[in-house]
């Protein structure tokens, strides 16, 4: 009786810690989403200042534009790296959890496992986008599944 009772406590101390770093992991995700969103945000003010100012200098400021777009990939990719190892998480606990369904718990992994793969061949390269694009469209229901079965 008193070694269920310390396994119980142990797997309850290892979900708090699970949930607490799971936690995390969305805060850093937001910060990232925050710090891309702010290059889009820059983006748009040199667009708009082409428009509303008529001495404004498009070509001067397409180096600018292109960089922060490229900002922007860089920092909403490992973002939704974050993201994944978030789900990943996630799924651990939920797979471990016996009131929840299993099912929402292997979506969730499949959904962390393929923003991972996913966003990860995007950073690498041009020449792996195309690759990402096409296991995206196969990956991205059940992507979807996983993401919103859990608060259902």
């Amino acid at each position: 009786m008193q070694t269920t009772q310390k396994r119980e406590l142990s797997m309850q101390q290892c979900h708090e810690n699970l949930s607490l770093l799971a936690a995390w992991l969305r805060l850093l995700y937001t910060a990232t989403l925050a710090m891309s969103i702010g290059y889009v945000l820059q983006i748009s003010v040199s667009l708009e200042s082409v428009v509303t100012q008529s001495n404004a200098n498009l070509d001067a400021l397409l180096p600018s534009i292109a960089a922060g777009e490229q900002a922007f990939s860089l920092v909403w990719g490992f973002g939704l790296i974050i993201f994944g190892l978030h789900l990943l998480v996630l799924a651990y606990i939920v797979l471990k959890a016996t009131p929840i369904h299993k099912v929402i718990g292997y979506l969730l992994l499949l959904a962390g496992v393929s923003y991972i793969i996913i966003h990860t061949l995007t950073l690498l390269g041009p020449d792996m986008t195309a690759l990402a694009s096409q296991l995206e469209g196969f990956l991205a229901v059940p992507m979807a599944l996983g993401e919103l079965g859990l608060p259902l």
